[in-house]
């Protein structure tokens, strides 16, 4: 059975710039960022991150592929993240990256970490 967290910060005018869905796998946590990471949006993933890294779970996977910005605070809490996760043997990947953020992924070289 999959558990579903819904987590998303909304605007002033009640539009949602990032929205967090974890679904609970037996094998992993799928941490699905939809929308934008941005600056002001980071304050949720950061909480989420944080949440996860308290979790230690084996295996995190970040499904980005409904991800439209990524901004580089946002790398550097996936990167943070990561760091944490093998602190307690854990592991975290990267899914379904594709577009710009891609692209912002490969320049900063951060895809190369989650191998």
């Amino acid at each position: 059975m999959t558990d579903l967290i819904d987590l998303t910060p909304m605007t002033d005018n009640a539009s949602p710039l990032l929205t967090i869905v974890e679904s609970l796998e037996p094998d992993r946590v799928v941490v699905k960022l939809i929308g934008l990471a941005d600056s002001p949006s980071s304050v949720v993933l950061e909480r989420e991150c944080l949440r996860l890294n308290a979790l230690r779970a084996a295996l995190v996977v970040f499904d980005l592929s409904q991800l439209t910005f990524i901004s580089s605070l946002a790398i550097g809490l996936i990167v943070s993240f990561r760091k944490g996760q093998s602190r307690h043997g854990g592991k975290a990947l990267l899914e379904g990256v594709t577009g710009s953020v891609a692209e912002a992924l490969q320049r900063t070289r951060v895809t190369e970490l989650f191998v």
